[in-house]
């Protein structure tokens, strides 16, 4: 009987652990945290039928809620705010509580789970990914396997060690990493905003995105700061925090939540995923919105795809029958995600002064209406497409958006140029021109 293992606890792992063992396959989740830790201190939005798509069941009413109107601002909040009623299937869930629920379905399933277990480094054998090394209670363990998911982040000791006879890209660039400041303050007054939850483009005229989210009991903020501006200081979170006291009173200095720096990747699907012996899922494979850097219900998805194809293999997880979850995935998310990401890196080539014409065009309500009622994919591919016919409207954003723009035809080339039978020399051609786009 093959033996698979899951290297960390993330969405995408569980959801192939669990469709994995409900076929019968024996699956070992091993993660460092301890089991009460899992799951970032903060809530996130996802569509509720990613559970169904995912063959994970749903989780019961009262663990989650449905995400309310969103609005934007300019930097220098000299406009009205543009706002937008979130789509009906959009819900509102506690990580913890999305992570204890994956678990729960896991363990209901058959998986075993070994928590506080440190993952070090692959095993490597002939190019062939045999196993894990990892640590737990200080002491050495190897672990064999016939195929290894790594699901263990975007800073993922697998894949960062993995030889470059792999083909895996082991790194993120720091241009499509995103660092966060999240933290939940006390609402001194139960006062919110109209609508509740505002992101500022380029607030106090730093490269990045931030937001509030008010309820009567807390604050939601969240400070961000693209990669290619630098890293995020602790005086960037300092003034945008003061900034916002100013403008929310009710934004007590009692955090109750979080109040954590992170890294988050925004970035498309690295060019390759899998290898033999090994697969990439979630944030460890670039599976995330560029434009926000949620993933969650993408690898949701992804973790399905990928249990289908481990399935279908019959025991035989080499490249060539793995490749069949990296070109599914990429048909279905990966090549609307290749185009955004293009547009995501003309957002952080502009400056505040750009975005503040772009949200003083007359037409911009009708531009970005589109793009939140587009019923072609989750993603609104159309409506982005769209979008950019207004951008060279605005003499301001010519010059930024002219490279994106050109690159647009071989976003959407890439697709249909991706073999979908594994075939070396034609895998290798498609992964290079993937990565000029």
């Amino acid at each position: 009987m093959s033996r698979i293992l899951v290297a960390g606890a993330g969405y995408g792992g569980l959801t192939a652990a669990i469709n994995l063992a409900k076929n019968g396959i024996s699956v070992t989740v091993l993660e460092e945290k301890q089991e009460s830790e899992l799951g970032h201190d903060w809530h996130d939005s996802l569509d509720i039928g990613a559970f169904e798509k995912s063959g994970v069941r749903k989780p019961s009413s009262d663990k989650f809620s449905f995400a309310k109107q969103h609005g934007y601002i300019n930097p220098s909040a000299s406009t009205a705010k543009i706002s937008f009623p979130s789509k009906p299937s959009t819900i509102v869930m506690d990580r913890k509580i999305l992570t204890s629920h994956l678990c729960e379905c896991a363990k209901e399933a058959g998986v075993t789970f070994s928590f506080s277990e440190k993952i070090c480094t692959p095993l490597v054998k002939d190019k062939v990914v045999t196993g894990i090394e990892t640590v737990k209670n200080g002491k050495k363990i190897f672990h064999e396997c016939d195929l290894l998911i790594d699901a263990a982040g975007m800073y993922s000791p697998v894949r960062s060690k993995l030889p470059s006879e792999c083909g895996i890209q082991n790194k993120f660039n720091e241009s499509n990493i995103f660092h966060i400041f999240r933290a939940y303050y006390k609402n001194t007054t139960g006062e919110t905003s109209t609508p509740s939850y505002l992101i500022n483009l380029f607030h106090m005229n730093r490269a990045g995105i931030d937001w509030t989210s008010g309820e009567k009991e807390y604050v939601d903020v969240l400070i961000g700061k693209f990669g290619v501006a630098g890293k995020l200081t602790e005086k960037d979170v300092e003034e945008a925090l003061a900034d916002y006291r100013k403008n929310y009173p009710y934004i007590s200095n009692e955090t109750l939540r979080g109040g954590v720096f992170a890294d988050i990747p925004l970035t498309k699907m690295l060019p390759m995923i899998v290898c033999d012996g090994y697969a990439a899922v979630g944030d460890s494979a670039g599976m995330v919105q560029p434009l926000n850097g949620c993933g969650i219900a993408i690898s949701m998805q992804a973790g399905k795809i990928l249990a289908d194809t481990i399935i279908a293999s019959n025991g035989n997880y080499n490249k060539g029958s793995l490749w069949k979850y990296q070109y599914e995935y990429f048909y279905r998310f990966g090549k609307t995600l290749a185009l955004l990401n293009k547009i995501k890196n003309l957002s952080v080539l502009i400056d505040s002064e750009k975005i503040d014409a772009f949200f003083g065009s007359d037409f911009v309500n009708a531009a970005a209406e589109k793009i939140m009622n587009s019923e072609k994919t989750e993603f609104g591919i159309r409506a982005y497409v769209d979008l950019f016919r207004f951008l060279p409207k605005l003499s301001s954003l010519i010059v930024p958006c002219m490279k994106t723009v050109t690159d647009i035809p071989f976003a959407i080339m890439i697709a249909y140029t991706m073999p979908k039978k594994y075939d070396s020399k034609r895998v290798d051609s498609w992964v290079n021109f993937y990565k000029k786009i």
